[in-house]
């Protein structure tokens, strides 16, 4: 395996069981897609994990950056990270996947339905950044409207709810819309311009009113869903049952 050296710039808690990992690539020749992954290679490790970008292709090439944001486990890189992770760690990096949104010069464009839960937002986030960073560029046919619903069982894991709070503010065609699926009354008065339910998760009667509010036409529609294995079972089957086309749905699940 070919890898790029990436250098730890910074590491903190997002949550209570996420890391958020900065790295410095220096090589040029390192690309990657809004919603891509790396395998993340520890020198001296046998095992590889895989874990998406957070950030986006723009801040790759602005800042020579990437950030990881990695929930605990008991996976050797994982706990790795968690535990002997300091800043100038030295780790090999690959990209791939091939989910990811990547727009093309003067092509029709879809609007976007992102659903994420949990860490699953990792790659939702790059991609609804990606979008912003696009915004000003001419070359490129954008969604009029993109709609982010965000489910974690608690609010503090509801990672980046910040970030995204803020990106909706400076996009009028975003919204986002947090869900916890435990019941619980913190955060209810900070979330800012998102509406936050509790006790809720994403089923059929969430998604339909989410497609009938905020989209004119399910068949203009492109869907990216990343989370747990149930779950994006569960959303795949709902979005067919109401008409969404099979080939808009793309999806990416952790178990």
């Amino acid at each position: 395996m070919n890898a790029t050296e990436g250098t730890v710039l910074s590491i903190s808690n997002l949550s209570p069981t996420v890391k958020a990992v900065k790295l410095f690539v220096q090589s040029k020749d390192f690309t990657f897609k809004a919603g891509q992954w790396v395998d993340f290679l520890v020198p001296n490790m046998k095992e590889v994990a895989g874990y998406s970008i957070s950030s986006t292709p723009k801040r790759l090439s602005d800042l020579s950056e990437i950030d990881l944001a990695v929930k605990f486990s008991d996976f050797p890189p994982t706990k790795w990270i968690h535990e002997e992770c300091k800043v100038g760690s030295k780790v090999g990096l690959v990209v791939g996947g091939d989910f990811f949104y990547a727009p093309q010069p003067a092509t029709s464009c879809r609007d976007l339905l992102l659903v994420a839960g949990g860490v699953g937002i990792n790659p939702i986030v790059s991609i609804i950044r990606h979008v912003s960073d696009l915004k000003n560029t001419e070359d490129y046919c954008l969604p009029s409207r993109v709609v982010l619903a965000y489910s974690a069982r608690t609010f503090d894991e509801l990672i980046f709810r910040d970030v995204i709070s803020e990106v909706v503010a400076n996009n009028v065609e975003m919204k986002a819309e947090f869900f916890i699926t435990q019941f619980s009354d913190k955060g209810l008065e900070n979330s800012g311009l998102v509406k936050l339910s509790t006790n809720q998760r994403l089923d059929r009667n969430t998604l339909a009113s989410i497609l009938h509010n905020e989209f004119t036409n399910v068949k203009n529609i492109d869907c990216y869903l990343c989370g747990p294995s149930s779950m994006i079972d569960d959303i795949d089957r709902i979005l067919l049952d109401l008409h969404v086309p099979n080939d808009q749905i793309k999806y990416e699940k952790w178990w």
